[in-house]
């Protein structure tokens, strides 16, 4: 009590009063500051949740427009640059008072005053920028009256001030501020259109998407909810050709770049996508009925006997619908592949960029054949159409090669396939070299529906923009098939782990596994019409 009352003395019982003139206002800082934290911190032991006291909360009031106002009139910063005093010097006392104040912004009393001095903190004491930075303005984001430009002084000035000499700050700050504020719901809304159209503006694009694909186990814990606003802004902010354009010219095709590194993008948009597949795919048909009747949340459960209830599954909001149907439009489409170079082909970027793509058929089944359509009708940067790029990396990957030799591959990759929980290793596996596989499966079975004779007997013609392929590489397809097709009817059992002996080991296949995109099931349907459409070609002599 006694520090309190010393501290009211002076600051005159919480107003902020007359600064006065130089080393006199830095010091009345230091000391307030430093007497706050001794009274503030005696009280609230470590570990122990801080009681909210009108009082103390009102003192920290003043202290921050004490601050504002020296920080709007002084060019010398220093007193923010107060070191604790002890045996090693070390512990920035302003940088605790940060701290503390972020802890606390929601609260009512500080939330306006103390947006108007956090970007100048920020600058200053980078230490105070983390994820409960973001997590603190994600909650004024969402419950305050504040105005949205001071929430966004507050957001962005850290991400485009801090870490211009140490690159690896501004990555760490990048990924708090993905993780922890890109999962805001409804930004558009609460911004207000002209403030979320400075955010994307403001946001260095490529930094975020490095320093997203640097570091994915920070963000993709995010629950799916966060995850579906996640990817929605990120799909806003992508730059368009118009807005970044830089052309290259080699040979007789010009080469755009929009400006960000294209590898880590695709990583990026293939696990964000991924990872709301299942729950994007069945909300995105539903229709938003605001009007219906109470209680219809909840739906009886028949199968189980009316002893449970299940929640209905919401419709996607508004924004998140129109970004992921931004996704499935031609050029955006056609454009996934644009990048992929035929003569230097990366199969690990193909693998990827593959992913994307089989994804966006899932998430969105009922313009699956326009989406097929295309593909089949894009191409690589040097010309060579999707279909070719992706045989020329799959008749040379480790599943294909080896399921044509040995069947019995394919029940041990597709067993381990089913039975992994790891749901953020896409680079280099098994699941990698699947993903690209039924893609071209997908493809390739719509371009024998829509391919006739002539064209499917001439796919031995060397033209690169050819979609056919050549009737001995068909032949290596029908082989692979045929095995795979066997080993998920014969061994489907012990694809899923279960007892093979079970009368119905063969039918039962994929459980419902959130962490995979597809099912065993998904992929023996799409191998199955794929075979009956090669061997129903009128052809004079059998492939295999």
């Amino acid at each position: 009590m006694k520090w309190r009352k010393e501290w009211d003395s002076v600051f005159a019982k919480g107003t902020g009063g007359d600064l006065g003139q130089g080393n006199d206002s830095r010091e009345r800082i230091e000391y307030g500051v430093t007497l706050f934290l001794a009274f503030y911190e005696r009280g609230h032991r470590p570990g122990r949740r801080r009681k909210r006291d009108l009082g103390d909360l009102l003192r920290m009031k003043a202290l921050v427009l004490t601050l504002a106002q020296y920080l709007s009139q002084a060019s010398d910063k220093s007193c923010l640059r107060v070191r604790e005093r002890g045996a090693d010097g070390r512990g920035n006392l302003m940088e605790k008072f940060g701290k503390l104040l972020i802890e606390v912004l929601h609260e009512e009393a500080l939330t306006v005053d103390s947006l108007g001095v956090l970007p100048s903190l920020a600058v200053e004491l980078p230490g105070i920028v983390d994820a409960s930075y973001y997590k603190a303005l994600s909650q004024i984001t969402t419950s305050s009256k504040s105005s949205p430009g001071e929430i966004l002084d507050a957001v962005l000035t850290p991400l485009q001030h801090i870490g211009k000499e140490n690159g690896h700050r501004s990555v760490e700050i990048h990924q708090d501020f993905a993780a922890n504020y890109l999962v805001t719901p409804d930004l558009p809304e609460h911004l207000q259109r002209s403030g979320f159209e400075r955010l994307k503006k403001a946001v260095g694009f490529g930094k975020l998407i490095k320093a997203m694909s640097e570091s994915p186990g920070k963000w993709v814990i995010a629950a799916g909810e966060e995850r579906l606003w996640m990817l929605s802004y990120i799909i806003h902010f992508t730059p368009s050709v118009s807005d970044t354009e830089v052309i290259y010219l080699t040979g007789d095709k010009p080469i755009v770049s929009r400006g960000f590194e294209e590898e880590g993008y695709i990583y990026v948009m293939s696990l964000l996508l991924s990872s709301v597949a299942k729950e994007a795919s069945k909300r995105i048909e539903l229709e938003d009925i605001s009007m219906g009747v109470e209680g219809d949340e909840e739906d009886e459960d028949e199968s189980s006997g009316g002893g449970s209830h299940q929640i209905r599954s919401q419709p996607l909001p508004p924004f998140v619908k129109s970004e992921f149907e931004s996704l499935i439009q031609q050029p955006s489409i056609a454009s996934i592949f644009s990048s992929a170079s035929f003569s230097g082909r990366d199969d690990r970027y193909a693998k990827m960029l593959a992913g994307f793509a089989l994804t966006l058929l899932l998430v969105f089944p009922k313009v699956k054949q326009e989406v097929c359509m295309w593909l089949c009708l894009a191409e690589t940067k040097d010309g060579v159409s999707v279909l070719r790029y992706l045989w020329a990396t799959i008749k040379q990957s480790e599943l294909f090669l080896g399921v044509t030799k040995d069947i019995r591959l394919a029940v041990s990759s597709l067993r381990k396939r089913n039975l992994s929980t790891d749901d953020t290793s896409l680079r280099d596996s098994d699941n990698d070299q699947w993903n690209l596989i039924l893609l071209f499966i997908e493809l390739y079975g719509f371009l024998l529906l829509v391919m006739d004779d002539d064209e499917f007997f001439a796919g031995s013609r060397v033209d690169k923009n050819a979609r056919q392929l050549p009737l001995k590489d068909v032949e290596k397809i029908s082989v692979f098939l045929k095995n795979l097709a066997f080993a998920m009817y014969y061994w489907g059992g012990e694809m899923m782990g279960e007892d093979k002996q079970r009368s119905d080991g063969g039918a039962v296949f994929f459980k419902d596994q959130p962490n995979q995109g597809w099912e065993i099931e998904y992929l023996k349907t799409a191998v199955t019409g794929l075979l009956k459409a090669i061997y129903t070609r009128e052809y004079d002599a059998p492939l295999t």
